[in-house]
């Protein structure tokens, strides 16, 4: 048994371990009824000028619940029972709030903001005994952004603004690893079985945090009280994640203890990595249209620009073998996406707005690149919502929002995932991928 027979091991964990897709960027920051044009605190991440529109102090909220499902059916026969796998799913429900204040703290062109939300991220837990699980049994990827805004407004039609961003990230990674590949050639047999449990690892990388700066403009436009334009642009965010990655090697490797600790190799490997994950630079603008003081329209669009910047990308150093110190895995290159949009909102009544939010999103992950770590889908956003102006300074909403995520369909993921110059096999993550979200979310705004 050599060294490099070994490496084997290490790049399965390497290869697989960290692939968690979170760059696509929410379709709702602030709740559904915000846009690049709308004059209000919750629209700062679509457009950070929209507060230099906005008289006196003002803080608004929209508290969220966010639930979603996966479903994964793999293509194939799990070789375990000689039967088609059963379908992986996983579900889940998770507070998402948003908080935005502006002020002119005492100046007459110049507002002040502050908002915190999370603007992308995914969290998982799956079957650790499902068909996914060489891909992924549970992780995180999340971004908590703080976003903190200048804006000044020249004169009654125009506001220009500038925001600073502290993010603070989270990472997490939980799969198991078949070592099929790498019994076989120790002991030079073809006759291994393959995804048995007797021949699983366990690659783990616990809770990671990261901090991240960032930085974004925005402009705003009124012509007339009917039409206005608005403009943004953000800067991408990137993380560098450090920690370890611990790999649980299973019994029948434990029985080679002998030699494993000859080569610097304990029955519990660790190793430090080093993960770096970046929310892509995006464009974001919108224009509104008011034909009737009851009735208004709003189009608003983003682009990302998703193919400068990879997937996650892992890094291991400081491990037992020296053969792997410093040997990286790059991330898979995505797409870049879009989002188009609109907004119909209707002031029938003196008190009472009422409107409705289709939008579209692009995925940005190629089909041979689908698995359940890195996964995004085509997705069609509609929601209804409701304000209600309680009194002079205080509003209050509540909104609706159902995501319809379009199947997708993964082909030749072993190829497009095979390691160059090694005899590791990655796992198939051939099949059909289907998910859909709903959102609930309450909206409180206060004028003091």
């Amino acid at each position: 048994m050599t060294k490099p027979t070994l490496l084997l091991l290490f790049l399965g964990a390497l290869f697989c371990a960290a692939e968690i897709h979170a760059q696509t960027i929410s379709a709702s920051v602030g709740g559904i009824a915000s846009t690049p044009t709308k004059v209000t605190p919750g629209s700062v991440f679509w457009n950070p000028a929209t507060i230099g529109k906005c008289n006196g102090t003002q803080m608004e909220t929209n508290l969220t619940l966010v639930g979603g499902w996966v479903i994964y059916d793999r293509d194939g026969i799990d070789p375990n029972t000689n039967l088609a796998y059963k379908s992986s799913d996983m579900s889940a429900v998770a507070p998402n709030p948003f908080i935005s204040v502006s002020s002119p703290l005492g100046t007459k062109d110049f507002r002040f903001g502050y908002a915190t939300y999370f603007p992308a991220g995914v969290m998982a837990s799956y079957d650790p005994n499902g068909a996914q699980r060489y891909s992924l049994i549970e992780g995180l990827v999340i971004p908590w952004q703080n976003q903190f805004t200048v804006a000044y407004r020249p004169n009654d039609h125009w506001s220009i603004a500038m925001s600073g961003m502290y993010s603070l990230g989270f990472f997490k990674s939980d799969l198991d690893i078949d070592l099929e590949s790498f019994m076989a050639n120790i002991m030079n047999s073809d006759d291994i079985p393959k995804e048995n449990s007797a021949l699983t690892a366990r690659a783990k990388i616990p809770m990671q945090t990261a901090n991240a700066f960032s930085g974004a403009i925005g402009v705003y436009y009124s012509p007339s009280y009917q039409w206005s334009f608005g403009l943004s642009f953000f800067s991408p965010v990137e993380y560098t994640f450090k920690g370890r990655l611990h790999l649980q090697t299973p019994k029948a490797v434990g029985n080679l203890s002998a030699g494993l600790r000859a080569l610097g190799v304990e029955d519990t490997i660790d190793a430090e990595v080093v993960s770096k994950s970046t929310i892509p630079p995006f464009l974001q603008m919108g224009a509104s249209y008011q034909p009737y003081g009851y009735y208004t329209i709003e189009l608003f669009g983003r682009y990302t620009f998703a193919s400068l910047f990879p997937s996650i990308s892992v890094e291991l150093r400081d491990s037992a073998l020296s053969a792997v110190k410093s040997y990286s895995r790059p991330g898979k290159d995505l797409k870049d996406d879009y989002l188009v949009g609109v907004l119909n909102s209707f002031s029938l009544w003196q008190r009472w707005t009422l409107g409705l939010n289709t939008t579209y999103t692009s995925n940005s992950v190629r089909d041979d690149y689908l698995s359940s770590t890195l996964m995004d889908f085509d997705t069609l956003l509609v929601g209804p919502f409701a304000q209600y102006q309680w009194s002079r300074k205080l509003k209050i909403g509540a909104e609706y929002a159902h995501s319809f995520m379009f199947d997708r369909t993964a082909k030749n993921t072993q190829a497009s995932n095979a390691i160059p110059n090694s005899a590791f096999r990655p796992i198939s993550t051939d099949g059909t991928y289907r998910a859909a979200a709903d959102r609930f979310g309450l909206m409180v705004k206060y004028a003091f």
